[in-house]
């Protein structure tokens, strides 16, 4: 609503204080910013889908975009108020700017949501296996003696610290997260049925 309240300032063509127009003299300058940032923003969303950590990159840059659209939209109103500029030319160039806002806005909200929906918002901490060095993935039967690392293994623990599901990749393949997620989503079955058959014994008691 405060976006579209923008497109009511009332520009009457008539030249306002000197300081107003001072001010927007740097619009020509900022309405190139979140220009830039979109165009980076496409680029790190398609680099992202072979390098999840572009994504989150992306986040802030998209982020950033939507700041620096508002910042342009409020030098512009300074400029065509403080200058007495107006007419169809103002008003189109307005009108686009708030309409790119409210996109943006949206792409904030929405993008999160989006992404694991599509399951490429996946975020985890990582622990360092490095002292005593490579002491869990020996427990686990994962680490390389001779060469003195680790293999690319996968493994998922069930709520009972048992191994659920476990993956071990060719050292030169990225085994990514796919069979990770199948898992979780089998593992997340297995727990429905358990609970749901908790509550029909529960019943029949």
């Amino acid at each position: 609503m405060i976006l579209l309240s923008l497109l009511f300032v009332p520009l009457d063509g008539r030249p306002h204080a000197d300081w107003l127009q001072f001010l927007g003299r740097f619009h020509p300058l900022l309405v190139h910013f979140p220009i830039g940032l979109i165009v980076l923003l496409l680029v790190l969303e398609t680099l992202g889908i072979h390098r999840p950590p572009l994504r989150e990159a992306a986040g802030l840059v998209l982020k950033f975009a939507l700041a620096a659209c508002l910042v342009a939209i409020l030098f512009g109103l300074l400029l065509a108020y403080g200058s007495g500029e107006s007419g169809t030319t103002v008003t189109l160039h307005l009108r686009g700017g708030v309409l790119l806002a409210i996109e943006l806005l949206i792409c904030v909200a929405v993008r999160r949501t989006w992404l694991q929906t599509h399951h490429w918002g996946v975020y985890f901490p990582l622990l360092a296996d490095f002292e005593p060095k490579g002491d869990v993935a020996k427990k686990y039967g994962a680490y390389r003696a001779n060469e003195g690392y680790c293999e690319r293994a996968l493994f998922v623990i069930d709520e009972e610290g048992k191994i659920f599901w476990s993956y071990c990749s060719p050292v030169a393949v990225n085994p990514g997260a796919d069979g990770i997620l199948e898992a979780l989503e089998e593992l997340s079955a297995e727990k429905g049925k358990r609970n749901d058959q908790v509550k029909d014994a529960d019943n029949a008691a």
